[in-house]
Protein backbone atom coordinates (compact mmCIF):
# COMPACT_ATOMS: atom_id res chain seq x y z
CA UNK A 1 0.00 0.00 0.00
CA UNK A 2 1.51 3.63 -0.90
CA UNK A 3 1.13 5.73 1.76
CA UNK A 4 1.12 9.86 1.04
CA UNK A 5 0.32 13.15 3.13
CA UNK A 6 -1.89 15.64 1.53
CA UNK A 7 -1.25 19.07 3.31
CA UNK A 8 -4.24 21.03 3.72
CA UNK A 9 -5.16 24.25 5.91
CA UNK A 10 -7.74 22.09 8.07
CA UNK A 11 -9.03 18.44 7.65
CA UNK A 12 -10.81 17.84 4.83
CA UNK A 13 -10.64 21.61 3.54
CA UNK A 14 -7.93 23.34 1.47
CA UNK A 15 -7.90 26.67 2.57
CA UNK A 16 -10.78 28.04 3.96
CA UNK A 17 -12.36 31.71 3.93
CA UNK A 18 -9.72 32.02 0.85
CA UNK A 19 -6.37 31.27 2.86
CA UNK A 20 -4.16 28.41 2.93
CA UNK A 21 -2.28 29.15 6.01
CA UNK A 22 -1.31 33.07 7.08
CA UNK A 23 1.63 32.00 9.28
CA UNK A 24 2.18 33.70 11.81
CA UNK A 25 -0.19 35.30 13.41
CA UNK A 26 1.24 38.60 13.54
CA UNK A 27 -0.80 40.28 16.52
CA UNK A 28 0.58 38.18 19.01
CA UNK A 29 4.11 39.20 17.85
CA UNK A 30 3.29 43.13 18.41
CA UNK A 31 2.27 42.09 21.45
CA UNK A 32 5.08 40.24 22.65
CA UNK A 33 6.92 43.22 21.09
CA UNK A 34 4.52 45.31 23.25
CA UNK A 35 4.55 43.45 26.78
CA UNK A 36 7.53 41.60 26.47
CA UNK A 37 6.16 38.60 27.25
CA UNK A 38 6.81 35.87 25.44
CA UNK A 39 5.08 33.52 27.00
CA UNK A 40 2.26 34.70 24.93
CA UNK A 41 4.00 33.01 22.04
CA UNK A 42 3.16 29.20 20.78
CA UNK A 43 5.39 25.89 22.02
CA UNK A 44 5.08 24.73 18.25
CA UNK A 45 7.44 25.82 16.27
CA UNK A 46 7.19 25.93 12.68
CA UNK A 47 10.74 25.12 12.56
CA UNK A 48 9.83 21.37 14.17
CA UNK A 49 6.85 21.34 11.60
CA UNK A 50 8.91 21.55 8.61
CA UNK A 51 11.78 19.60 9.99
CA UNK A 52 9.32 16.60 10.57
CA UNK A 53 7.85 17.04 7.00
CA UNK A 54 10.67 16.78 5.33
CA UNK A 55 12.51 13.86 7.25
CA UNK A 56 9.10 11.73 6.97
CA UNK A 57 9.33 8.88 5.21
CA UNK A 58 6.23 9.13 3.14
CA UNK A 59 5.68 12.11 0.82
CA UNK A 60 3.78 14.79 1.72
CA UNK A 61 2.25 17.24 -1.41
CA UNK A 62 0.57 20.48 -0.58
CA UNK A 63 -2.96 21.13 -1.82
CA UNK A 64 -2.81 25.34 -1.80
CA UNK A 65 -5.87 27.08 -2.03
CA UNK A 66 -6.08 30.84 -1.86
CA UNK A 67 -3.60 32.94 0.49
CA UNK A 68 -0.16 31.34 1.57
CA UNK A 69 1.94 34.03 3.48
CA UNK A 70 4.73 33.74 5.82
CA UNK A 71 5.33 30.04 7.72
CA UNK A 72 2.32 29.16 5.69
CA UNK A 73 4.27 29.27 2.92
CA UNK A 74 7.30 27.89 4.43
CA UNK A 75 5.31 25.21 5.53
CA UNK A 76 4.54 24.75 1.29
CA UNK A 77 8.18 24.22 0.69
CA UNK A 78 8.56 21.74 2.99
CA UNK A 79 6.55 19.73 1.34
CA UNK A 80 7.82 17.35 -1.72
CA UNK A 81 5.14 19.35 -4.28
CA UNK A 82 2.69 21.89 -4.26
CA UNK A 83 -0.13 21.89 -6.29
CA UNK A 84 -1.89 25.33 -6.59
CA UNK A 85 -5.16 26.35 -8.07
CA UNK A 86 -4.55 29.56 -10.63
CA UNK A 87 -5.76 32.81 -8.12
CA UNK A 88 -3.57 31.49 -5.09
CA UNK A 89 -0.89 34.05 -3.71
CA UNK A 90 2.38 33.52 -1.90
CA UNK A 91 4.31 35.94 -0.27
CA UNK A 92 6.41 36.91 2.58
CA UNK A 93 4.65 39.69 4.71
CA UNK A 94 7.68 39.68 7.60
CA UNK A 95 9.72 41.43 4.91
CA UNK A 96 7.36 44.46 4.56
CA UNK A 97 6.82 44.66 8.70
CA UNK A 98 10.93 45.08 9.05
CA UNK A 99 11.17 41.51 10.76
CA UNK A 100 13.53 40.18 8.26
CA UNK A 101 15.27 42.52 6.01
CA UNK A 102 13.45 43.90 2.81
CA UNK A 103 16.12 43.33 0.30
CA UNK A 104 14.80 41.36 -1.94
CA UNK A 105 10.90 40.66 -1.55
CA UNK A 106 8.60 42.97 -0.96
CA UNK A 107 5.52 41.91 -2.84
CA UNK A 108 3.09 38.87 -3.02
CA UNK A 109 2.62 36.46 -6.39
CA UNK A 110 0.05 34.79 -8.05
CA UNK A 111 0.33 30.92 -8.73
CA UNK A 112 1.66 31.59 -12.46
CA UNK A 113 4.53 33.55 -11.29
CA UNK A 114 5.05 31.09 -8.18
CA UNK A 115 5.23 28.24 -10.87
CA UNK A 116 7.63 29.92 -13.00
CA UNK A 117 10.52 30.43 -10.00
CA UNK A 118 9.91 27.06 -8.49
CA UNK A 119 7.65 27.55 -5.71
CA UNK A 120 4.65 26.15 -7.32
CA UNK A 121 4.92 22.86 -8.87
CA UNK A 122 1.21 22.08 -10.96
CA UNK A 123 -1.53 24.82 -11.32
CA UNK A 124 -4.93 23.37 -11.49
CA UNK A 125 -8.40 23.70 -11.34
CA UNK A 126 -10.29 24.61 -7.67
CA UNK A 127 -12.10 21.34 -8.64
CA UNK A 128 -9.85 19.02 -9.38
CA UNK A 129 -7.36 20.18 -6.77
CA UNK A 130 -7.23 17.21 -4.31
CA UNK A 131 -7.36 14.84 -7.03
CA UNK A 132 -4.28 16.03 -8.59
CA UNK A 133 -2.21 16.62 -4.98
CA UNK A 134 -3.66 12.99 -4.24
CA UNK A 135 -1.70 11.64 -7.91
CA UNK A 136 1.21 13.83 -7.42
CA UNK A 137 1.66 12.12 -3.56
CA UNK A 138 1.43 8.71 -4.90
CA UNK A 139 3.83 9.77 -7.58
CA UNK A 140 6.08 10.53 -5.73
CA UNK A 141 5.62 7.54 -3.11
CA UNK A 142 6.36 5.32 -6.55
CA UNK A 143 8.99 6.91 -7.40
CA UNK A 144 8.04 8.13 -10.61
CA UNK A 145 8.48 11.38 -9.82
CA UNK A 146 11.47 12.83 -8.18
Amino acid sequence: MISFTICMCKPYRVGGGGKFSGGFDINVFMEVHKTRDVSLLSDESIDLLVNTIEVARKPSVAAIRGLTLGGGLELTMSCHARISTPDDQFGLPELTLGVILDLELSKSIRAKEGKECGIVDAIVSPENLLMVARSWASEIANESKP
